[in-house]
C-alpha cells in the first residue's frame, strides 16, 4: 500500500495541473480520501466477514 501511495503522490502535481484545481480545491480532495475510507471501513469489515477475503 505504502509503494502505491509513494507512487500516486509524485503525480498530485501533475493532477492537479490536469484537472486544472486550485490549492483549496486539492486539499478537499486529499482530505476526502482517507475521510472516505475510514467511513467504509465498517461496511467492508462486514463484506469481508459475509463474503471472505
Amino acid at each position: 500500500m505504502g509503494f502505491s501511495f509513494a507512487s500516486w503522490a509524485s503525480r498530485i502535481p501533475d493532477i492537479k495541473t490536469k484537472l486544472q484545481l486550485n490549492e483549496a480545491q486539492l486539499g478537499t480532495v486529499l482530505l476526502c480520501l482517507p475521510l472516505g475510507q475510514l467511513l467504509m471501513m465498517p461496511f467492508s469489515g462486514r463484506l469481508v466477514t459475509k463474503y471472505g477475503p
